[in-house]
Formats: C-alpha cells, sequence, structure tokens
C-alpha cells in the first residue's frame, strides 16, 4: 500500500471521530487578526467554521486593510478595506474585549516598513490590547507571509541582514529576525504562524510528486501576491488554525462556504497538504508547538506500541500473494468462511469444455501465458484460433475472454478451490495489510525496525486537547465532548479498517 493511500486511510478513520452538530463544545476562545489581504487570505471567518467542524467554539474579529503595513494600520485606524464585524476596528476591539490570541501581519510597503517599524508597530498593537486588564494572558503571533510568485525556494531562503533598517522582507530570516526583536523587548507571549515555511514545505514535496495534482507551489498562486481561492486559502486557513489553537491538523474538513468548499481538494490532496503542515508545525522553532507523528505501528490501535503489534506484524512477515479472500486487508476465519462456500475441487462438462477453449497454449492453466500466446499468434497464424475460422484475431480474443472460469477465490488459477487454496490460507493466516509500517507494499524487515524504534510508545485521542496558554479558558480542554461515531459506520471501519490508527494530541511546548 503506497504513503498516500495510508493517508487517506487515515483521513477517513478520524472523520468518523468528527463533532457532529448539536453536540456539546468546549471552552470559547476568540482571535483578533490584523493585516492586509495575505491575513484575509487565510479567512479569518473561515477559522470559526474550522474550529465548529471540531466542536470547538471560537469567535473571530479582524481588521483588514489592503496593501498596508502595521504602520499604515496604525496611522490610519478607520482605513480598512473589508469592513470589520461586529468587534469594530482595532481601536475598539483589541481594549474593548478579552482576546486570546492577536494575530499581527508585517507587510513591505515602497520600502517605507523596515524591521525596526515592524518591532515598534507590534509592540504598540501589544500594549493596547493589554491595556485591558483581561488580556494580560494575550498570546500574540507573527502572521508569517510567503514571497512573490516564482522561485519560491530562492526567495524564501535568501539571506537577510539582521538590523532595525532592513527592509520589510517575506522571507524566513527576516521573520525569525523580527521575533527575536519583539520577544526581547516584550514580556507577552509571542509565537509565529508558519504559513510561508509551510508553503515552503509544501514546493519541496511537490516538486518531489508527493503531492498529486501539483507540481511546484506556484499552483497556490491566483496572481503574483495572493494564493487561490480554494487550495491556497485552505493552506493559510489550516496553519492559523492549527497553530493559533493548538489543534492536529489532520483531517480537517474543509468548510462549505469557506476555502473553496469540500470540493477544493481530493481527499488524498488533502491529507499530504495536511501531513505538511503538520510536520512544519511540530516542533517549529517559533510555533509554540510540538505535533509528533502518530505511531505507525500500533496496528491494533489501543494507543500504545507493544506486543500485541509484534504478534500483529509477525503473522504478515514475508507473506507474498496472501490469500484474502474477502479483500478486506487480513487473512481471517471469514476467507476461510468464503473457501468454504466456494469449494470446488473438480470440473462440470461445460466447465471442462469451457476450459479447453480458454487454455490457449495447452498447459492445463488459464492465466497470463494464454493472453501472451493470443499476442503471439494474433494476424499471423491460427495458433490462438479459439472461433476455428482459420485465423487469431479479436474474435478469438473476446470468445477466450468469455470462457474465463478464474475468480479470486482460485489462488493458482487452475479453475478449482481445493486444497491448493486451503493451504495458501494456513499459510498466510493472520496476514494483516495494516502490518505495513512504511506504506512501501510489503511486510518486511523494514517494518519490525519500525517497530522496534517506537516500542512503549504511547498515544492519546486523534485530537488536540490541549492548546498554547488562552486566558478565557475555563476548566480543563480534556473535557471536550467527542461523540461516537454512527453505529453503520463505525461497524463497517470495524471490518475494513480495523489496523486504523489514532493521531496523538498536540503537546505545548513552552518557550
Amino acid at each position: 500500500m503506497s504513503k498516500l493511500a495510508h493517508r487517506l486511510i487515515a483521513l477517513l478513520i478520524l472523520v468518523a471521530g468528527t463533532v457532529l452538530p448539536g453536540q456539546s463544545v468546549c471552552c470559547a476562545t476568540t482571535s483578533y487578526h490584523i493585516g492586509n489581504s495575505l491575513t484575509f487570505d487565510s479567512q479569518p471567518l473561515g477559522i470559526e467554521a474550522l474550529a465548529e467542524s471540531r466542536g470547538l467554539e471560537h469567535q473571530v474579529g479582524f481588521h483588514i486593510r489592503s496593501s498596508s503595513s502595521l504602520t499604515q494600520i496604525l496611522n490610519d485606524p478607520e482605513g480598512v478595506s473589508t469592513p470589520p464585524n461586529e468587534y469594530g476596528t482595532f481601536t475598539t476591539a483589541l481594549p474593548n474585549n478579552q482576546w486570546d490570541v492577536v494575530t499581527l501581519q508585517p507587510h513591505g510597503n515602497l520600502g517605507e516598513s523596515t524591521m525596526g517599524t515592524d518591532v515598534d508597530a507590534i509592540k504598540t498593537f501589544i500594549n493596547l490590547t493589554r491595556s485591558n486588564p483581561a488580556n494580560q494572558e494575550t498570546n500574540f503571533y507573527i502572521y508569517q507571509t510567503w514571497p512573490s510568485r516564482g522561485n519560491y525556494q530562492s526567495k524564501w531562503l535568501a539571506p537577510v541582514e539582521n538590523s532595525l533598517s532592513t527592509p520589510t522582507t517575506k522571507s524566513r530570516d527576516y521573520f525569525n529576525y523580527l521575533i527575536e526583536r519583539v520577544r526581547a523587548e516584550t514580556d507577552a507571549s509571542v509565537y509565529m504562524i508558519p504559513a510561508g515555511d509551510v508553503l515552503y514545505e509544501l514546493d519541496v514535496r511537490m516538486r518531489n510528486r508527493e503531492i498529486p495534482g501539483f507540481s511546484n507551489v506556484d499552483f497556490l498562486y491566483r496572481d503574483n501576491q495572493h494564493l487561490t481561492f480554494g487550495a491556497g486559502r485552505f493552506v493559510a486557513g489550516a496553519t492559523t488554525f492549527s497553530t493559533i489553537l493548538g489543534q492536529y491538523p489532520t483531517a480537517l474538513e474543509i468548510p462549505e462556504d469557506f476555502y473553496g468548499g469540500p470540493s477544493a481538494l481530493s481527499a488524498i490532496q488533502q491529507a499530504a497538504i495536511l501531513e505538511a503542515i503538520r510536520d512544519v508545525l511540530d516542533n517549529h522553532q517559533y510555533s509554540g508547538l510540538e505535533m509528533p507523528a502518530a505511531p505507525r505501528t500500533d496496528f491494533n490501535s489501543d494507543n500504545a506500541v507493544d506486543e500485541t503489534d509484534l504478534q500483529f506484524l509477525n503473522a504478515s512477515l514475508g507473506i507474498v500473494n496472501p490469500y484474502d479472500v474477502n479483500q478486506d486487508g487480513m487473512v481471517n476465519g471469514r476467507d476461510f468462511l468464503a473457501w468454504q462456500r466456494n469449494f470446488k475441487p473438480t470440473f462440470t462438462g461445460s466447465e471442462l469444455l469451457a476450459f479447453n477453449i480458454a487454455d490457449l497454449n495447452g498447459d492445463g492453466m488459464f492465466n497470463a501465458e494464454d493472453i501472451q500466446h493470443w499476442q503471439a499468434s494474433y494476424g499471423i497464424n491460427d495458433g490462438a484460433d479459439v472461433d476455428g475460422d482459420g485465423d487469431t484475431d479479436g474474435r478469438d480474443f473476446l470468445l477466450w475472454q468469455r470462457s474465463n472460469l478464474g475468480s479470486h477465490f482460485d489462488a493458482n488459477g487452475d479453475f478449482l478451490v481445493n486444497g491448493v487454496e486451503l493451504g495458501r490460507w494456513q499459510q498466510s493466516y493472520g496476514y494483516s495489510l495494516f502490518a505495513d509500517a512504511n506504506g512501501d507494499g510489503v511486510v518486511d524487515s523494514a517494518d519490525y525496525d519500525i517497530w522496534v524504534a517506537e516500542n512503549g510508545r504511547t498515544w492519546t485521542f486523534p485530537y488536540a486537547l490541549s492548546a498554547p496558554p488562552l486566558a478565557s479558558q475555563s476548566g480543563n480542554l480534556q473535557s471536550l465532548v467527542v461523540p461516537e461515531p454512527g453505529t453503520a459506520l463505525l461497524a463497517l471501519l470495524t471490518v475494513l479498517l480495523p489496523g486504523l490508527k489514532r493521531l496523538r494530541s498536540v503537546k505545548i511546548r513552552q518557550e
């Protein structure tokens, strides 16, 4: 099974655990977003919708002024390009409401914005927010943007001088230097939303052909600077949501009214993009998060890698062509029952006649060699003349196809289901496709090495139940209500995907 197939399976599993409408939610949180059209590409109200899909109550306010730096926004507090919602512009919203998160987006404008002006503007917004005593524990996030379209990696990795006079630049170095300077001048908690780093990682993976349908990150741009209304904005929104709420991004649903809706990406594309986001956020220097990957060898999904998983692995090692009659990824009693129901030790007269027609090369078997024999005779001689008209052509092929008596119950292609198949079942009994930990299509010593590395590792519930300290949270986020999947869906998953893994909750790294 390919790695992308594994990702798709994980996506399907976790959708089953999504909080449904009407379920109770926990711990309302708030965020306010200040920036220009690149901040709007994250779709602030889409953040609310993403939270709702996880059973979280999150309220958002925003101040958006296109093509503007933070200094320009400060100097013209009523100038907006997108009308604010009920919270109003930042002058009203920041000091008059309790905010768990405030995001701030630096932007260069005709060389007027520098690292020094960005530091000063960010500090001013922090101080205005904290003028409300209820906001002393607010978390502030520098919204890391991305360079213009084309040559992404060279632009993103271009070195810049760590100087207050350095013009605002969309590069990794610039944002890293900026956050360090801001942290040095405030005791507020300051983190980063690493959207630019996520796009860089996606570009690397796309160029390595790891994300179907995308050859490079340029496909996520709708013009020279802005992201596409669908997939591009979803990347920005999912990165923002996962960072500020500490949410594990895997199996994150695309809201109907934002980011192009569910049809914006295929399930495999979405899973691959969200995995890239998780990998960037995990131990990112400034995200404040740890998002370790789920253990790959928790084959029985009990949240621990132990000797039980090794038993699954041992039963699958070295098995080639397992007798998996019902094709559910496992060889077990269901396959034996299917063998019993289809037991056929001899041929009937009509079957023998059809067998003689289908066995083109006369070796007593019906297999790929018969096809090769027909191909070698086609248009040349009567070596595969099934219809007796003196030549080998397409009519013979059609008759040959209709004579095919084979089935997936027949392990050796002799048209019989007998002791040969029973022996194959006995040899492969206990095999599980899901013991292929590295997804390379075979269960071997490489999968065992992964089990050795993960042995003793534990895991918790898939969705992150912790986040950076939020001012308005009351109680413990562990009380988040998570509904059980529907009975029918649970039964289906139990039969088809029993080796599925859960994802670990995000742990916060205090900095």
